[in-house]
């Protein structure tokens, strides 16, 4: 059951019984925007967050087709490392060949000078009928807040989102890294019954579907999907894939579209269909597994579709890298991220994109398409790296960028809204400024805190 009540809007019931160690983790949590601090707030994650921070930079070439006839096709996912000499760490398993698709893509519509870019990866748990708005709390379209029945300890993302299956009413759940769970709704739904011992938040008078985050970021939002619009498909060597569009550049939309189109997507070994436009087009592509699929996004008055694959004349021996900043700036590390590393030597797909403009009535057409891989998670944190992210304009690889500098000062975000501007800031003079240069911005910003 679910949550709230047009009246007393603006209180909160409080527990008065909740044990004082609860409440100072909560304060704590309040003040930790990062999923990174929260997890090296104890003295014993902090020595491994120490550990983890002696190699920057895994890599491993292995034979994808290799190793999965040697494991007789089964599941090969990341492994745990071993060894290693002077920080350098080798896996001690083959990664899945499927992990090939996982990165930033950017895909250009060239002849109306559209470019968006789509992230993929494997997620580690099924969300289900459930979409990963972002990091914060989850609001509507007039930036309004919900009410919820929540606790503030103790819940996982599983039983959190199973509360919220369980309540029609329910809109959406956000859990947090110390095991808070709200379950949000509607203001004009008011359940009869309440999970014992939650507590009430009143919320904005927040109505209708959920539009993205806002203040506070130390939560992660997840909203309920209609019946049809598809759950995530498993892969055939497990996990389930996912896909987040972004712009870009920079536009008027930025912040309303970035944190809102999140979608499931298939990873297989068959090369999907032809567009049929494609197909009289005569713009068929021959490409090698995997393949990713099931890729559908309407971005502006646009609807496009798209489907990828590894270059046919790609070598299948992948040169796979992996960075221990991801939790740094990846806002589903913690919750449901896989640990999958890039191919580091295959730079684009090759595949087809299909659109329809949905002003002329659904009017479109379909080309092949080379879609380039960018690379803020992977680039070397130095003035070539940052030299590369200006080259590829890609506005929230810039933040990417800052968040693993972060890691590296040993720090992490403490105000997420101070950050954010900050990294608008960087990324209005991103011309001009250095490496040095967004290092003396972040000296003397007040936005962070130090990691112990």
């Amino acid at each position: 059951a679910c949550c709230s009540s047009r009246h007393g809007l603006g209180k909160h019931k409080s527990r008065p019984d909740l044990p004082s160690a609860a409440m100072g983790r909560l304060s704590r949590a309040l003040l930790i925007a990062s999923p990174l601090l929260a997890w090296a707030a104890g003295e014993s994650d902090a020595k491994v967050l120490s550990n983890l921070r002696r190699g920057a930079t895994d890599q491993v070439a292995v034979t994808a087709a290799a190793a999965s006839e040697r494991l007789g096709g089964a599941a090969v996912g990341a492994a745990p490392d071993v060894g290693g000499v002077g920080g350098e760490r080798r896996l001690a398993e083959a990664v899945d060949p499927a992990c090939a698709v996982t990165g930033f893509w950017e895909i250009e519509l060239k002849d109306m000078g559209i470019k968006v870019v789509a992230r993929m990866w494997k997620a580690s748990k099924d969300l289900g009928m459930f979409q990963f708005v972002g990091r914060g709390q989850c609001k509507d379209q007039n930036d309004r807040t919900y009410a919820s029945l929540y606790t503030e300890s103790g819940v996982s993302l599983d039983a959190c989102k199973a509360a919220c299956e369980d309540s029609a009413p329910c809109l959406a759940f956000e859990v947090t890294d110390l095991g808070a769970c709200f379950l949000r709704c509607s203001v004009d739904d008011f359940p009869p019954e309440e999970p014992r011992n939650w507590l009430e938040e009143w919320g904005d008078d927040a109505s209708g579907s959920i539009h993205g985050v806002t203040l506070p970021f130390d939560r992660y939002c997840y909203r309920k999907l209609d019946e049809d619009a598809g759950n995530p498909v498993k892969g055939s060597n497990g996990g389930y894939w996912r896909v987040m569009w972004f712009p870009k550049e920079e536009t008027t939309f930025y912040k309303q579209e970035v944190s809102t189109k999140e979608a499931p997507l298939e990873v297989g070994s068959a090369q999907p269909q032809d567009f049929p436009d494609c197909l009289r087009n005569g713009a068929t592509v021959a490409a090698s597994a995997p393949f990713a699929s099931g890729l559908q996004v309407i971005w502006g008055l646009r609807e496009m579709f798209v489907w990828a694959g590894v270059p046919s004349a790609k070598s299948k021996d992948h040169t796979w890298r992996r960075l221990n900043d991801t939790a740094a700036w990846d806002q589903t590390f913690d919750q449901t991220a896989s640990r999958c590393p890039n191919a580091e030597d295959l730079t684009e797909l090759d595949g087809q994109i299909s659109w329809l403009n949905l002003a002329l009535g659904g009017l479109g057409n379909c080309n092949a398409g080379n879609f380039l891989r960018l690379s803020p998670d992977t680039l070397q944190l130095d003035e070539g790296g940052w030299k590369q992210v200006v080259y590829e304009s890609f506005r929230y690889g810039g933040e990417v960028f800052v968040r693993r500098m972060l890691f590296k000062r040993y720090q992490a975000v403490a105000d997420e809204a101070c950050f954010r501007a900050l990294v608008d800031m960087i990324w209005d003079q991103r011309v001009q400024l250095t490496y040095a240069g967004i290092n003396a911005r972040l000296d003397a910003s007040t936005c962070m805190t130090l990691v112990p």
